[in-house]
């Protein structure tokens, strides 16, 4: 079958649409992201200051979640974590020793830990944190190495249907960023043209909580990508599972196998020169077929990375590249962190606190009574600085009696 790269592109945007529409995947990211505000202090809604304020309450959040977090992650991290590197086929123990000490390397130079607790972070604020190992080609000099980047979690969507932590049974992983056009064009210059007709994207990536407009602190895509960036474009990165034919040269002497290699990188030449190897080595050669991730990238109709086995042809990945951090897996893609089954006893605090505060300021601060129609009670509020200090009763109705000022009770039955 010829490869149509305008179909490969309609379907891996056909694939994301499907599951970003999808009502539980977008409940659950409204509900990860109301967390992750929660975590960081903003505790109270647009329409909660409102309400507070109108009571004289002050709108100031009790946040204990940052140091149980913080505790979390000192225990997590407190120890180094220990290798085991075992050759295999062509490799020898030498090399093995030498990817160990690239390990180790990776964990103390190279920011592994950082990203590491990163992963733990979003691990109890929202239930899952995402680890992303990947070959970058521009690693090294332009000869690549694997590597791995945190992406957040409300820019993963997994397969809704998925049961298994270990996302074995999941039809695809997706990552989707948004990218300026020209940004995109500078990293695929061979797709600058593709890329010059693609539709700019005016999805924000960010839910709507309601939540943090009131403070400074700011979440992931607070702002939709069309304010952000001047021209958007969305990237689709979708990991799936796809059974592949491999052959093997195997040693009849020793049964002792040597390389992957995948069938349908090798080509009539490729696989004509692994014939002449074998028969001058006198080996065999063994065809087998197993499961293998494949990655596509896309933007619009253009497919930036074509349909491919992940690792490379002699370097097929078994396990799904995108290694989750479960909080509390619910035998489903959408977990339960920490924080949220915190929040309710953190939201009682906040309201003691506030009922506190209200409390102190009204039994230590005197009470003046005065008609509506004076109109006083703002300006009164603003050079007394007493909120709450000023009752108004209403005295354009001849029937209506001015209030008896009623004792306030003391502060522990007030609450």
């Amino acid at each position: 079958m010829a490869y149509d790269e305008r179909l490969v592109a309609s379907e891996n945007w056909e694939r994301w649409h499907s599951v970003w529409s999808n009502g539980d995947v977008q409940a659950w990211r409204t509900q990860a992201a109301t967390d992750l505000h929660f975590l960081w202090g903003n505790h109270f809604s647009d329409a909660d200051v409102k309400k507070l304020s109108a009571r004289g309450q002050a709108a100031v959040p009790v946040n204990q979640l940052p140091r149980v977090v913080q505790q979390n992650l000192a225990f997590m991290l407190a120890n180094q974590p220990s290798y085991a590197v075992t050759p295999h086929g062509f490799s020898s123990t030498e090399k093995a020793e030498v990817w160990k000490a690239w390990l180790k390397w990776l964990w103390n130079v190279q920011g592994a830990k950082s990203k590491a607790k990163l992963a733990a972070v979003y691990s109890m604020a929202v239930g899952v944190g995402w680890g992303y190992n990947y070959w970058d080609r521009d690693q090294d000099h332009g000869k690549g190495l694997p590597w791995m980047k945190i992406p957040h979690p409300l820019s993963v969507f997994v397969d809704p249907s998925s049961r298994e932590p270990d996302l074995s049974d999941a039809e695809f992983v997706i990552h989707s960023q948004i990218f300026d056009r020209k940004r995109l064009q500078r990293m695929f210059p061979e797709h600058k043209k593709k890329l010059e007709h693609v539709q700019t994207d005016q999805d924000s990536d960010n839910p709507s909580t309601g939540m943090g407009s009131a403070t400074l602190i700011k979440s992931w895509g607070e702002t939709d990508a069309s304010n952000t960036l001047q021209d958007p474009l969305r990237v689709i990165e979708t990991v799936y599972p796809e059974r592949s034919e491999f052959l093997t040269l195997v040693d009849p002497s020793t049964h002792r196998e040597y390389g992957d290699f995948y069938k349908k990188y090798l080509g009539k030449e490729g696989l004509r020169r692994m014939v002449e190897f074998a028969q001058q080595h006198t080996l065999a050669i063994r065809s087998y077929s197993r499961v293998c991730y494949h990655q596509t990238v896309t933007c619009g109709d253009a497919v930036l990375i074509k349909p491919s086995v992940i690792g490379g042809p002699h370097r097929p990945v078994e396990k799904n590249p995108f290694t989750p951090l479960w909080g509390q897996h619910t035998g489903n893609p959408f977990p339960i962190g920490d924080v949220r089954m915190q929040r309710g006893l953190n939201e009682i605090a906040d309201k003691m606190w506030s009922l506190t505060v209200l409390t102190a300021n009204s039994g230590a601060a005197p009470k003046y009574m005065g008609p509506k129609s004076a109109n006083a009670k703002e300006e009164f509020q603003r050079k007394g600085a007493i909120p709450g200090a000023y009752l108004e009763y209403d005295d354009t109705d001849p029937d209506t009696q001015p209030p008896v000022p009623i004792q306030g009770l003391p502060f522990p039955d007030a609450l």
